[in-house]
């Protein structure tokens, strides 16, 4: 993920500008599904009515102390498009999840003692 924008309510969407393929930042738009500030938050693509593809990410923060916390990040996909998906993206998408997420730790990471 490149960038986002949202209002962070349950049911508004979350504008993204992912980069699965290198040189290149795609427009996404997915749904907030679930928002506890400074707990968790869940986003995805809702179930389709073919039920084509249903996605969900989730970001959770436990704090482990004064100046400790644990971060945990679940991706989810399903639906009958999901193994193609997998086969076409896997690689792409988990290196683009572990990005992100090491994105999350340095941030956090400089932001300590502030």
């Amino acid at each position: 993920m490149v960038s986002c924008r949202s209002s962070l309510e349950v049911g508004a969407p979350i504008d993204m500008r992912v980069r699965v393929f290198p040189f290149f930042a795609q427009p996404q738009r997915e749904t907030i599904f679930e928002h506890e500030p400074g707990r968790r938050l869940c986003y995805g693509l809702p179930a389709h009515a073919s039920g084509a593809l249903e996605s969900r990410r989730c970001h959770e923060v436990e704090a482990l102390g004064p100046a400790r916390a644990r971060y945990v990040s679940r991706f989810q996909l399903s639906g009958w498009l999901a193994p193609v998906i997998r086969l076409l993206l896997g690689r792409r998408l988990a290196a683009g999840f572990t990005a992100m997420s090491d994105g999350i730790q340095r941030r956090a990471e400089s932001m300590r003692g502030r």
